[in-house]
């Protein structure tokens, strides 16, 4: 019995250290409590994941994400909420905010955040069900952008359309589509970029 322990522990370290599976519980215990599901994090796929740091504008919207019902361990996707009503005219154009800021990181070997790494914003399937369509069809958010995340949204019927709060209507991805933890909290850090975005670069 103690033969195949031993043969079943050099096996499991082997996998981790190829990067194959994730097997190891106690980092996801300690590093990231505040997730939903307990997992089975492998060094390696830590240091993959896109770690994000949430600070919502209020606790209406901060009860959203920490109720949050349809983000699952290992989800490469984190949907977005709409924050509050809002009716988008028929051919028209609106701005929807998200009453959020985000810090998104990747891990160092030492468990260290790595500098703030960029990420996109793609439209949830369901919004093929709407009437509404990204007006850049992919968001890009920059590394050092702390501003509130926000939506162009095009109306492309001949009806107006609602939005109500608690939607998701978008979701954001890393750029290598590696899964996603999230925390909710009270600050972030400040960059030199801040909060210009939509343009502020110019044309």
């Amino acid at each position: 019995m103690r033969l195949i322990n031993r043969i079943t522990l050099d096996v499991c370290n082997l996998l981790e250290n190829k990067c194959m599976f994730p097997l190891n519980p106690i980092l996801s215990i300690s590093r990231f409590p505040k997730i939903k599901r307990v997992g089975f994090y492998s060094p390696c796929l830590i240091k993959r994941m896109m770690h994000v740091l949430l600070k919502p504008n209020n606790d209406e919207v901060k009860a959203l994400y920490q109720n949050h019902k349809s983000f699952y361990e290992g989800d490469c996707g984190l949907d977005l909420f709409c924050v509050e009503d809002q009716t988008v005219e028929a051919h028209d154009t609106s701005i929807i905010n998200l009453g959020i800021r985000v810090s998104a990181f990747k891990k160092q070997e030492d468990g260290r955040p790595t500098k703030s790494v960029g990420w996109l914003m793609f439209p949830r399937s369901s919004m093929a069900k709407t009437p509404l369509r990204l007006s850049n069809s992919v968001g890009v958010i920059d590394p050092q952008f702390r501003g509130e995340l926000r939506l162009s949204l095009d109306n492309i019927k001949d009806f107006p359309y609602t939005v109500k709060k608690g939607d998701r209507l978008v979701q954001m991805v890393s750029y290598d589509g590696e899964p996603i933890t999230f925390e909710v909290v009270d600050e972030l850090d400040e960059t030199q970029r801040g909060s210009k975005g939509f343009g502020s670069t110019g044309r």
